[in-house]
Order: C-alpha cells, then sequence, then structure tokens
C-alpha cells in the first residue's frame, strides 16, 4: 500500500520512511536520529507503513502512485484541491493533527469534501466536542508509539520516584493539582523542564511515576510512552489515559493521593495497573495493531 499523511500546520519538513528510517523528500539522505521524529506519535505514522510525510508549503509532489493519503488540512482549504488534483487516484481522507490553532469552517470544508475522517481518539466524540459537522465515515486510528526505540535508548530500572509533569508548551494545559497531591506522597520528586525530546525522556524514565492533572481531554501522548516504558501514570483526562490507566484519570487531589498511595503500598494494585497499561498499549498504540487499523480502513474505503 502507497500510504501517504499531509498537513499545512507543521513546522517539520517533507520526508518518507523505509525500513524504520527517515529521508529527506529534498536530498534523499537518511535525515538520521532526530528524537523529535523517533518520540513524535504523528510522525510516527509513515514509519510504521513505510510511507510519506509532505509538508504541503514545502511544494514537493512525489511521483508516487498513492493509494491513500490522510490529509490534515488545518490551515488552508485549498491544499486539498490541490491534493486532489496531484493525485486523482488516491482516497483522500482528512485528518485531525492539532487543536491549539483549530479553524471549524476548515476542518468542515475537509469533511465535507473528503471518502471520510481520521481522529487519534477512542473515547471522545471528537465531532461533538469540537461543533464540527459529522463526517460520511470516521475512523480511530491512533497516533502510534516508536516502543522499540524508546525501550531500547531510554528504558532503565524503576526507582521509587515521581516525576511531576507539566505541559507548559501548550497554553491551557498546565497541571493544576501536582503540588498538592506531590504533599501529601512520601516519594522522591523529579522535575525538569526541556523542550530537547533527548533530556526530556532521560530525567522521567527512571522514575516508577508520574503526576499530570492536565484537566484538558487531549490526545495524552504522555500516558502513552509511560506505558511503553512501565512507568505509571497518574491523573489527567485524556483520551489515551482513559484506556490505559482507567482507575487514575481525573484531577482531584484527594482522590489522586490516596490513589497514588494505594500504588506504593499494595503491589497486587500496582501490578494489575501496569500489566492493563502494558497490554492496552498493545491493542492500541503499538506499530502492529495501528498498521492492522490502516489496512483494514483502506480496505473498508475500497470497497
Amino acid at each position: 500500500m502507497k500510504f501517504a499523511i499531509v498537513t499545512d500546520n507543521s513546522k517539520q519538513q517533507s520526508f518518507y520512511c523505509n525500513s524504520g528510517q527517515f529521508y529527506s523528500l529534498f536530498t534523499n539522505q537518511n535525515i538520521g536520529v532526530i528524537d523529535d521524529l523517533y518520540t513524535n506519535a504523528y510522525f510516527s505514522l509513515p514509519l510504521v507503513m513505510d510511507g510519506y510525510y509532505l509538508n504541503l508549503k514545502d511544494d514537493i509532489w512525489p511521483e508516487e502512485n498513492f493509494d491513500i493519503i490522510l490529509a490534515a488540512v488545518e490551515c488552508d482549504h485549498r491544499y486539498l484541491d490541490i491534493l486532489k488534483q496531484v493525485y486523482p487516484d488516491a482516497i483522500i481522507i482528512g485528518q485531525m493533527k492539532e487543536i491549539w490553532n483549530h479553524q471549524i469552517n476548515i476542518r468542515n470544508y475537509v469533511i465535507e469534501n473528503t471518502n471520510g475522517f481520521v481522529v487519534p481518539y477512542s473515547k471522545l466524540n471528537f465531532f461533538k466536542e469540537y461543533n464540527l459537522q459529522t463526517p460520511r465515515q470516521y475512523f480511530t486510528i491512533p497516533s502510534p508509539v516508536n516502543a522499540n526505540y524508546l525501550r531500547d535508548k531510554y528504558y532503565v530500572s524503576k526507582e521509587e520516584k515521581i516525576f511531576d509533569y507539566s505541559n507548559y508548551w501548550a497554553s491551557g494545559r498546565a497541571s493544576v493539582n501536582n503540588k498538592d497531591i506531590l504533599k501529601n506522597s512520601n516519594l522522591e520528586t523529579v522535575f525538569y523542564r526541556s523542550e530537547n525530546a533527548d533530556q526530556f525522556i532521560k530525567h522521567w524514565s527512571p522514575c516508577k511515576y508520574m503526576i499530570n492533572t492536565d484537566p484538558s481531554k487531549g490526545y495524552g501522548l504522555m500516558s502513552i510512552q509511560c506505558a511503553c516504558m512501565d512507568t505509571i501514570m497518574v491523573g489527567g483526562n485524556s483520551d489515551s489515559q482513559r484506556i490505559l490507566f482507567p482507575d487514575l484519570i481525573g484531577i482531584d487531589i484527594d482522590d489522586l493521593s490516596n490513589k497514588l498511595k494505594k500504588l506504593t503500598t499494595d503491589k497486587d494494585f500496582y501490578d494489575h495497573t501496569l500489566m492493563h497499561a502494558n497490554e492496552m498499549f498493545e491493542r492500541y498504540y503499538s506499530f502492529n495493531a495501528v498498521k492492522i487499523a490502516i489496512e483494514d480502513m483502506y480496505n473498508k474505503l475500497k470497497g
């Protein structure tokens, strides 16, 4: 299957994937190990399928007969019309990439003028939540996490520590109750802020737990990475948190303080929580699960 994701809502230059490696579409050279690519769930989609990622603003159009294109057109609806002209034989479906600069009119244009729409959410009704039209068909395709890369590079033995997590780089996404919950715990707290993916992961990966009291209903990449790396995420309302750590959702101080204490004192509860997260990771967010979901979607659309 010739597969591509495309967007006009990113600074990342266009690339293609082959045998687990990223190659620039401008130079055909191996981009090398860039942690932001290997740890970003959205950019892992072409990695799963040995496909393409096109930044529509690059104005570079590979001479490929794509079977399916996931189009996260979120800034200028005219890019969708160009895609249809350049790749008339491809099945083109809409895709959600970002929410922070969400534009309802453009999103609805894509919904109206594609064969379907892809969202990463399994629990959240994206279209109702954001007052959008309902597409002809919609599919849940989670953005996968590169488990082999994360585990090979960052997995270490766990220590009795808790990482104080807050999404400080996205407006309205900061954790609101971490400090109060941490006051109720005897665990050693690790706090580190950085937009450098490598250093950030190195600081949280030894921690047995992570605390997050972001009230928003996001996708929840951090919860997915935690499940992949055997760190238990405590708190949060994200879609993935509800799947991976269903006993640990929300932002309530008393409830999460009690749950954290139970994790540290009740081995059966700790083991069950981690085992469930590992199983759900493989079922929803592994490369194999996402590849199967994409193939099933394509076969359904192809008829």
